[in-house]
């Protein structure tokens, strides 16, 4: 009989242990799960102000970034969307001393491969021209309304030669800028300024020159 009174005084005391242990468990999971008051579908309850219901079970360690967002550090920005790098126009300066004839607009035969190899050639590789603008200048010898009108012809020259070699007209736009625009002034060369002044002409070469800007829309293939 005290064979079986102890061995019940230990089974006891083994129940008792487990009854302990099992609610420290539920009650740690009480603590971590019933921080905030939910439904019956465990989803929590706000307020009106759509604030979330805290229990008696919570603490700040226990708390949620979608309850207390203030306790936990901000989230990082979203890294911005990475954006397609706009290609660069194409600009080819051509000296009109190369292209034409001192005081003329009609561009020489011999300067037809250079148009070609620096200007139909390059834009060959590129996918897709949305514009191409070809402007003219001219140096400060003569009026400047008879420069202006040289500088549109010249303009309208290059135009026309891109046309004949199968660049759409309708891409290309002209416009003079007579001598508006002097890359140099010259202005230690002395002597009249006539088209017979040679030192003058030869200095004032720079001015003299077609600009062609191409802008395109992609890169050009590297093919």
């Amino acid at each position: 009989m005290k064979t079986l009174k102890t061995n019940n005084i230990v089974w006891s005391a083994a129940v008792a242990t487990l009854v302990l242990l099992y609610a420290g468990i539920a009650a740690a999971e009480s603590t971590s799960t019933d921080a905030y008051l939910t439904d019956t579908s465990g989803t929590l309850v706000r307020n009106s102000y759509g604030e979330c219901w805290r229990t008696g079970y919570w603490t700040p360690e226990l708390a949620i970034r979608e309850c207390d967002p203030d306790l936990f550090p901000p989230e990082p920005e979203p890294e911005p969307e990475p954006t397609a790098a706009v290609p660069a126009p194409m600009a080819v300066t051509l000296s009109s001393e190369a292209l034409f004839d001192f005081d003329r607009a009609e561009i020489r035969p011999q300067s037809a491969k250079r148009l070609s190899e620096e200007l139909v050639v390059p834009m060959a590789k590129y996918p897709k021209v949305d514009a191409i603008q070809v402007t003219g200048h001219t140096d400060r010898v003569g009026s400047e309304a008879y420069n202006q009108a040289l500088s549109e012809r010249r303009a309208t020259a290059v135009a026309d030669y891109l046309v004949s070699q199968g660049i759409d007209a309708s891409l290309i736009t002209t416009t003079g800028r007579g001598e508006s625009e002097p890359l140099v002034s010259c202005d230690e060369v002395q002597g009249r300024e006539n088209r017979y002044n040679r030192a003058l002409i030869e200095c004032l070469q720079p001015n003299r020159r077609a600009v062609v800007e191409v802008q395109v829309q992609e890169q050009p293939s590297t093919e």
